[in-house]
């Protein structure tokens, strides 16, 4: 087990579970990042989550197959004690 919790279906072509989904997230994000008109994040609350979401993945595949991980030089063997 994960220990991520249940599992959320969600569709965001379709709009499908997504009102669920933002329900979970603002369970735990911090009332003193919502600002005072409460339609809005503050300036903290971008500069805690921007680097969570920005930027893009860029996948390698090999033989149909994503390449998760690349060494660049071998780990180090444990020796038998």
């Amino acid at each position: 087990q994960l220990g991520l919790g249940d599992p959320m279906p969600i569709s965001s072509k379709n709009m499908l579970g997504l009102g669920d989904l933002l329900d979970e997230v603002v369970k735990y994000f911090p009332d003193e990042w919502i600002n005072e008109a409460g339609n809005d994040v503050t300036d903290d609350a971008i500069e805690y989550c921007l680097p969570l979401i920005q930027g893009e993945q860029v996948l390698r595949y090999k033989n149909g197959m994503p390449i998760h991980y690349i060494l660049h030089q071998a780990l180090p063997r444990k020796k038998d004690n």
